[in-house]
């Protein structure tokens, strides 16, 4: 019973201290608050008197004298009492001169609510004008807006970002693509609005010219590019720009600083020059699922450091991902799922850490095939893999790659699941007619693994390499056809090159590169 009555009271206090807290400075009364500081006054008074009698050794107070109380004595007793009195009006003074100015601050802020709010108004009328003008005004006074409005910025990016979002007419004339069987299925080819003269044909009720248009849709990437940057006077850092569903035709964030921002790029369809070239990517996430790359997305040159970046999609024949010089240090970067044929280059990518993965990628559709680039990379660390999917009849391209630390790894990852059973048993990689070039490629440490891959009738050339250090590995891997070649003008001294657990069943085997008597450890097919 005690129990319940102390809960019954601890929740009492807390509701009342939370009604205490909504409750503004200004909503209390002002007697109240000057009894108030007046009882605090007092109080520290007091305690500083009895601090100051502590400290001089509790002296004793004397009585009054028989005669009665000397002049002096009282005019000293009349000057305590008035500095006491001008004290406690020194108090009320304070007290009031703070709520005046308290009065006077929430008038101020409720002022620049108003303003903000007509601004705002304003800004979302000028956007949605039938002209072109007007509307390339609006965008400007929104960022303006934006930058004056701290507590309001997300919701002005927001609105420029809705914007995108609203369909468009194409001003080029593209190959069009979409999801007619619903989301998440394969797209499909459309043949509507690709022959239509875009520069008189106009689309939606406001009836909007579609150059005109791309030229408003190209000014609000470009003022948010703008605010991307340490050095602009207001920066955009930390904010999430939401362009879901959009249809971009040549984006161009190119050089853009994405600091701690989130950006969502899911269900998008991306045509023509998709410009990502020379960003800094800074402890940020991009999602890009179920989008469709019908166009070149270009990370050229771009800077990877703690971002979780989901590039899920689909690429269609004039698709096109590349990480051409690109720096990735660390975090997170996922290729899921892209169905297509177009292609996907890493070529002269550095990477320190971090990991990438390529899951399930498809690069045999429709009797054609894709290609694959990492020429000239180098791999310092972290982990670059390959995990499931059918690469059949395509073309993977290592030639200069060196790997100094880290793993590149083919087929299945025993570490990616909850025990490395599982995890090998998860992916399975065909990679039957694929053709893999390593030719002049320079293991130093690391390794390059192919794991659990079906090697029939593939060919995997490691010409003209140097080895010094590291592995290379095929455990669990099958070779049923195809070859496996280690040219003789290779320089291979030291490392491992092991076919522990792997199957040999008729490939053509040219290991001529592979002398251990100048240092290189070799495990062959027959040794667990």
């Amino acid at each position: 019973m005690k129990q319940w009555w102390l809960g019954r009271y601890r929740d009492a206090v807390r509701k009342l201290a939370r009604r205490w807290r909504r409750r503004s400075s200004l909503q209390i009364p002002l007697y109240v608050h000057i009894a108030f500081w007046l009882i605090v006054g007092l109080l520290v008074a007091t305690g500083v008197l009895c601090i100051l009698w502590q400290s001089y050794g509790r002296p004793k107070l004397a009585s009054l004298p028989a005669g009665g109380v000397e002049p002096r004595t009282l005019f000293d007793a009349a000057k305590v009492a008035l500095t006491v009195v001008a004290g406690l009006g020194g108090v009320v003074a304070l007290v009031v001169a703070y709520r005046r100015q308290g009065l006077n601050e929430a008038e101020h802020k409720r002022e620049d609510a108003k303003l903000f709010t007509e601004r705002f108004v304003k800004a979302s009328e000028l956007l949605g004008s039938e002209k072109a003008a007007i509307r390339l005004a609006g965008v400007y006074a929104m960022a303006s807006l934006a930058d004056d409005w701290p507590h309001g910025r997300q919701t002005c990016i927001d609105v420029l970002c809705a914007y995108i979002r609203m369909p468009q007419r194409l001003t080029e004339k593209h190959a069009r693509y979409g999801r007619p069987a619903g989301a998440g299925s394969k797209p499909e080819r459309l043949e509507t609005d690709t022959d239509s003269d875009v520069a008189t044909d106009y689309i939606g009720e406001a009836r909007y010219n579609p150059r005109e248009e791309r030229q408003v849709r190209e000014t609000v990437t470009r003022v948010i590019v703008d605010h991307l940057h340490e050095d602009a006077p207001t920066n955009w850092f930390g904010h999430v720009f939401d362009f879901t569903g959009a249809t971009f035709e040549d984006l161009d964030f190119g050089g853009a600083d994405f600091t701690n921002c989130q950006l969502v790029f899911d269900d998008c369809i991306f045509y023509g020059e998709t410009n990502f070239s020379g960003s800094y990517f800074y402890k940020c996430k991009l999602s890009f699922l179920s989008a469709i790359y019908a166009g070149r997305m270009s990370f050229e040159v771009a800077h990877f450091e703690d971002c979780d970046i989901n590039l899920h999609g689909d690429l269609t024949g004039e698709g096109e991902i590349t990480f051409y010089a690109s720096k990735i240090v660390s975090g997170e970067i996922d290729l899921t799922t892209p169905r297509g044929v177009g292609g996907l280059s890493f070529i002269g990518t550095e990477i320190e850490g971090g990991t990438i993965s390529l899951f399930n990628l498809d690069f045999a559709q429709d009797g054609t095939s894709a290609s694959f680039g990492m020429s000239r990379s180098m791999l310092k660390g972290g982990t670059f893999r390959f995990l499931g999917g059918n690469f059949a009849g395509g073309t993977m391209y290592f030639n200069g790659l060196t790997v100094a630390g880290g793993d590149l790894i083919i087929g299945s990852d025993p570490t990616y699941g909850p025990t490395p059973e599982h995890a090998r048993k998860r992916f399975r990689t065909n990679l039957s007619g694929a053709k893999f070039s390593f030719w002049g490629a320079r293991i130093e440490a690391g390794a390059i693994r192919f794991i659990d891959a079906e090697l029939d009738g593939s060919e995997v050339n490691f010409e003209a390499i140097e080895m010094s250090g590291g592995e290379i590995s095929f455990p669990g891997s099958s070779f049923r056809s195809g070859s496996l070649v280690f040219s003789a003008d290779s320089e291979i001294t030291g490392g491992v090159v092991s076919f522990g657990e792997a199957e040999q069943h008729g490939a053509n085997l040219q290991l001529e590169g592979l002398r251990p008597e100048m240092g290189v450890r070799v495990v062959p097919f027959d040794q667990p």
